[in-house]
């Protein structure tokens, strides 16, 4: 990724004598100016910018023979961003009823719409929650109040801002119940 060391690993040898000649390696390409040292089997560089970075090593012998230039091309990605969080839309309902929240719109920039995200919600004034590591975990709760809850997301390399979300639960206003007694018979 853009601003992480990359590490190359050149490996050379000398057919001729295999036991004794001393190679001197030397790497070429457009951005041999970024390597650590281009003499070395193993310079590193850091990439600035997304895109392919293409270096050929020679490997050249004390006869003084040289190898065939061998190409290793390095895909860069970008640098990585962190998730997004998205706890869902504050919401209201009633005491007593299972009340899920939905954490699905949380996403990654890097990685597009399949992201393999972890999930962490906290409740920060009310009962517990089903499974917090769930994008949809579930509550239920008896009083009537506002409860908060609290998501962050992570990517396994970074972690997201915390996204909060409000769920509001009234008393449900029930009809009241009629019980006009047993049947009877009037004599």
């Amino acid at each position: 990724r853009v601003g992480d060391e990359v590490r190359l690993q050149g490996i050379g040898a000398d057919l001729d004598e295999p036991s004794g000649n001393t190679l001197v390696f030397r790497w070429r390409g457009a951005q041999i100016g970024l390597l650590s040292d281009s003499t070395s089997s193993a310079p590193a560089f850091v990439p600035t910018q997304e895109g392919v970075y293409t270096f050929d090593l020679v490997v050249k012998d004390t006869d003084p023979q040289e190898s065939q230039p061998d190409r290793v091309e390095i895909r860069v990605l970008p640098a990585n961003r962190a998730p997004v969080a998205d706890a869902g839309p504050d919401a209201s309902g009633f005491t007593g009823a299972e009340i899920a929240l939905d954490g699905s719109g949380s996403n990654d920039p890097d990685l597009g719409d399949q992201p393999k995200l972890v999930y962490q919600w906290s409740s920060l004034n009310g009962p517990a929650l089903s499974d917090n590591t769930s994008p949809w975990p579930v509550f239920r709760a008896d009083a009537p109040r506002g409860y908060r809850f609290v998501l962050v997301v992570g990517d396994g390399l970074l972690f997201s801002q915390p996204d909060t979300v409000v769920v509001t639960l009234a008393q449900e206003n029930r009809p009241p119940v009629a019980q006009a007694g047993e049947d009877a018979v009037a004599q």
